[in-house]
């Protein structure tokens, strides 16, 4: 089989998908997460419909007929006497209309983050079909989530931004790179706990701490953070010498070879929260820790993913610094074993009944790191 290069394409090896492909792929996967919104929330079911359920949505009265299932698919509403296909626009237009009506309020920006939900799928979709997954087991079950949470009418919207600004981060596109490293000035510098994770990821110079920064929320906060490494608060230190590879949260990274979690702030919106780190959550992790580690302790002989370790939080408050009761940076460090179960053949969303993904590495130690805003 010749390939569009010229090339031979192997014997059963899937021809490469079109955009017409990639289009309807992205509108389905899209509108499944939205149908299951709209049905459970609102619509109402009409009797002896067969397995093509009829609903009718109350607050326009319009009647809308699904192929059923967990991942309901292919709608289609009825007008003009028969019955009409609706792509993912016109779906996200008729739940629009149809909440307005049922709640006598607009809300603008739902159906914008439905389509840029809608576009993060098709983005993902098309980097997939070159992107080269990896290896381990864990992180491709980590980095498998390509429709999210499937009752959330946006499970991936990533703000809005270009797809230049987000994809290289995106686990879900099997990408990995290098942390920026940053000194923090010490005498800005809080923690608690070993820290030494964070130490180990490179150098300091004299004077400041050493912190892992995820390179999109620098650049999300670069005007914020401009006067800090004008006035040598901040200062750049270059990379990671390894790169580290963004889990199913996509705040979280992994580096595998040091067994290590580092969890970033992100000034996005994923679901239904954007993604910072507030201080205080910070400060309860170690009684946290520690509750847990007695709880572990009190059902005899450890067992797998029992906690392995304290909790060691550092952050980097300025009053100077926009929102001050959030900013700062943060490290928590949790030593153990990886371990890593059912196969990846296995693995796949809860929604789909199947066994769940492993348990995140028994062992790995997770930091979570605060950028330097509130976040």
């Amino acid at each position: 089989m010749l390939r569009a290069d010229g090339g031979r394409r192997a014997a059963g090896t899937p021809a490469p998908a079109t955009e017409a492909d990639l289009a309807a792929r992205a509108d389905a996967c899209a509108a499944a997460p939205l149908l299951n919104c709209l049905l459970r929330e609102v619509a109402e079911r009409r009797p002896g419909t067969g397995t093509r359920p009829v609903y009718r949505l109350p607050g326009s009265g319009r009647l809308l007929r699904v192929r059923g299932g967990r991942r309901p698919a292919e709608p289609e509403v009825y007008t003009a006497g028969g019955w009409h296909r609706l792509d993912h626009a016109g779906l996200v237009e008729l739940v629009a209309e149809e909440l307005r009506r049922h709640t006598g309020l607009s809300n603008d920006a739902l159906p914008s983050e439905m389509a840029d939900s809608r576009e993060v799928v098709a983005a993902l979709l098309a980097a997939r079909t070159c992107a080269t997954p990896p290896g381990d087991p864990y992180l491709r079950s980590e980095q498998s989530l390509v429709t999210g949470h499937p009752h959330h009418p946006a499970p991936k919207a990533r703000g809005g931004g270009p797809h230049t600004g987000w994809l290289p981060y995106a686990p879900e596109a099997h990408a990995r790179f290098p942390l920026t490293l940053l000194g923090v000035r010490a005498d800005t510098v809080v923690e608690e706990g070993d820290t030494s994770a964070l130490d180990a990821l490179g150098r300091a110079p004299h004077g400041y701490r050493l912190l892992p920064a995820h390179p999109w929320q620098l650049e999300l906060t670069a005007p914020a953070l401009a006067p800090a490494f004008a006035d040598g608060r901040l200062v750049r230190l270059g990379t990671t010498a390894f790169p580290v590879w963004p889990t199913a949260a996509v705040r979280t990274v992994y580096a595998p070879g040091r067994d290590l979690f580092l969890k970033f702030s992100l000034d996005v919106r994923i679901t239904n929260d954007i993604r910072r780190l507030w201080r205080h959550d910070l400060r309860a992790l170690r009684g946290t820790d520690t509750r847990a580690a007695a709880a572990f302790a009190a059902l005899g002989p450890r067992r797998p993913g029992s906690p392995t370790g304290a909790t060691a939080p550092r952050t980097s408050p300025s009053r100077s610094w926009p929102s001050w009761s959030g900013t700062g940076c943060a490290a928590v460090c949790c030593p153990g074993r990886r371990r890593c179960w059912p196969p990846p053949s296995r693995r796949a969303s809860p929604a789909a009944r199947w066994p769940p993904r492993p348990t995140r590495p028994r062992g790995g130690r997770r930091i979570s790191a605060r950028s330097s805003r509130r976040c």
